[in-house]
């Protein structure tokens, strides 16, 4: 019987979140630093009202004229997550020497670590959740398909980790990778990945951070 306290059973889970203050300190050594790419960033509520925001922009320009943000209207996941999406005017958008790049890769990899990091813990629930949930007299994990999905899963995320820590990663293969595996996560945890802060909303989530940082 599903147990809407206990989803995966006894196994507990993190549900999902993101912190984008986090991003900024890891990229940047503050939590009020936000990175722009062409023209636009997404940041936080609270780091929005902050007096000491600023925004790193693709030319290398640190932008603090918040009053000439256009704050787009927010998708129900990114309120649920305190998230807004900016634009920043032209002006402080030009085009980036190749030098300047640099500090949007810092930014790049820090979201992309992060959204490893959520996939590692998800894999482990569903693992473990297949491992203990009985389909007749075996477990979900007997059942070949889903033992097949999750070694893939297991597989790419590996790779993927292991060409950052090589330096060896573009940034639209990072967001192919990561839309493949957070889809087989899905897949894998089946109705129970639209719990609110499950799966589908990761990967809604994702999906903007993404298209704006990475595509």
């Amino acid at each position: 019987m599903f147990d809407i306290y206990h989803p995966f059973g006894s196994k507990y889970y993190q549900p999902f979140s993101w912190n984008t203050e986090e991003i900024s300190f890891n990229a940047y050594s503050s939590r009020q630093k936000v990175a722009v790419r062409s023209g636009f960033a997404v940041l936080s509520e609270h780091q929005l009202a902050h007096p000491q925001l600023s925004f790193i922009t693709e030319n290398g320009i640190d932008w603090q004229d918040t009053a000439a943000l256009k704050i787009h209207q927010s998708s129900e996941v990114m309120k649920l997550h305190n998230l807004v999406i900016c634009e920043l005017p032209q002006l402080a958008t030009e085009s980036a020497a190749s030098g300047e790049l640099t500090l949007l890769s810092a930014w790049q990899l820090e979201i992309v670590r992060s959204q490893l990091e959520w996939i590692e813990r998800w894999t482990q629930v569903l693992m473990e959740h297949a491992a203990q949930r009985k389909v007749g007299a075996s477990t979900l994990l007997s059942v070949p398909s889903i033992r097949v999905r999750l070694g893939q899963i297991m597989q790419h995320h590996a790779l993927l980790v292991q060409c950052l820590a090589l330096g060896n990663w573009s940034a639209q293969q990072a967001l192919t990778d990561i839309e493949g595996i957070v889809d087989a996560l899905i897949k894998t945890a089946g109705g129970r990945a639209m719990l609110q802060h499950g799966l589908v909303e990761m990967n809604s989530l994702f999906a903007v951070l993404n298209l704006i940082y990475l595509g």
